[in-house]
């Protein structure tokens, strides 16, 4: 995994993710210092099922893929 940056201003980016539309602006800079810039190259893997969560992704540029083994179908 990559981990150089883009200087994004992540507390202005989440104040624009709907998700976080009624936090007040200390409640997102609270975030925002909780969080970081992660930039992976295609085939990273970030988080394997059944991984303890200890946070969350926001997909600013690029797209992700989950796959998954199930038992009727693979890599859906």
């Amino acid at each position: 995994m990559h981990s150089y940056t883009h200087g994004i201003d992540i507390a202005a980016l989440l104040a624009h993710v709907p998700l976080f539309n009624e936090l007040e602006n200390r409640e997102i800079l609270s975030l925002a210092r909780g969080s970081r810039e992660l930039t992976v190259a295609r085939g990273d893997i970030l988080f394997h099922k059944g991984d303890t969560p200890t946070g969350f992704y926001l997909i600013v540029y690029g797209q992700v893929k989950l796959a998954f083994t199930s038992r009727w179908r693979e890599g859906r």
